[in-house]
């Protein structure tokens, strides 16, 4: 079971793996992202990866990277957004929707997490 700690660096690493293929992309370079194809295996390297991390160093990271995601792509013109391109976890779509994929991921992981945060729910 994973910690919210845990839950952030694998949030962080879904999205690194988007940032640098997009980055080349602005940059006028193809767009080439790893595709993940053992989706369990990778996401247990990740996570041993960032397990002895700080949590402190974890919300850098994140706030780095989405820092970085975001400036990207509003710099983007409507026709990059538009792209066709292969998402790191299989099938392909727009740049704009892979985006929109980064987001549904985090909310997908994230909403469990802030329902526990409220705590137990009253009964008034």
């Amino acid at each position: 079971m994973w910690t919210a700690k845990d839950v952030l660096g694998h949030i962080t690493a879904w999205e690194e793996v988007c940032l640098e293929p997009l980055r080349r992309f602005s940059a006028g370079q193809p767009f080439e992202v790893e595709v993940i194809r053992d989706y369990q295996a990778w996401n247990e390297r990740q996570a041993a990866q960032k397990c002895d991390l700080p949590l402190p160093t974890i919300l850098d990271d994140l706030a780095a990277v989405r820092a970085a995601l975001v400036q990207i792509a509003a710099e983007l013109s409507p026709a990059q957004a538009a792209w066709r391109v292969q998402f790191p976890w299989g099938g392909q779509g727009t740049i704009a929707a892979m985006l929109d994929g980064l987001h549904w991921h985090e909310m997908e992981h994230l909403g469990p997490i802030s329902l526990l945060s409220r705590g137990p729910a009253s009964s008034d």
